[in-house]
C-alpha cells in the first residue's frame, strides 16, 4: 500500500522514487509524504497501530544515526541465540529501544503474530 501510494505521488508530481541507499533519501521521502494526503493517512494509521503488520520507529539523530523507520512483521526469521550474540557483539555501536518504546514494538509484534484469521469477516455497521 505504501509503495503504491508513493509511486502514484511520484508519478503525479513527476518525481522519481529515491534509491534507499541515496544520500538524500530522507529529504526526498519527506517531500513525497508532504505532497500526498494518502501517504500521510497511511503513515498516521501505522503510528496509531491500525496497521497490524507494521510499527513506526522514530528517527535517531545521535550516533549511529537512523532515519524514521517502519518495522515490518510480515517476514519473521529465527536464528540460533549464539549466532545472534556474536552478531550483536560485532555491531558496535548499535541502537536499542528504551522502555516504553521497546514494550510498544513488542506489543505490536505480539498483536500481529497472535492474530486469529476468521473464515468470514464480521459484518461492519454502516457509517
Amino acid at each position: 500500500m505504501l509503495r503504491r501510494e508513493a509511486q502514484a505521488t511520484a508519478d503525479r508530481t513527476k518525481a522519481v522514487l529515491p534509491d534507499p541507499d541515496a544520500a538524500d533519501v530522507e529529504q526526498k521521502v519527506e517531500k513525497l509524504v508532504e505532497q500526498s494526503k494518502a501517504l500521510r493517512k497511511e503513515l498516521n494509521a501505522i503510528m496509531k497501530g491500525e496497521r497490524p503488520p507494521f510499527a513506526m520507529l522514530e528517527a535517531h539523530s545521535a550516533t549511529p544515526a537512523l532515519p524514521r523507520s517502519i518495522a515490518s512483521f510480515q517476514h519473521v526469521y529465527s536464528m540460533p541465540r549464539p549466532m545472534l550474540a556474536r552478531f550483536a557483539a560485532k555491531a558496535n555501536p548499535r541502537l536499542r529501544l528504551l522502555p516504553p518504546y521497546r514494550e510498544h514494538v513488542s506489543h505490536s509484534f505480539g498483536r500481529y503474530f497472535s492474530r486469529i484469521g476468521l473464515l468470514q469477516d464480521i459484518p461492519r455497521y454502516p457509517v
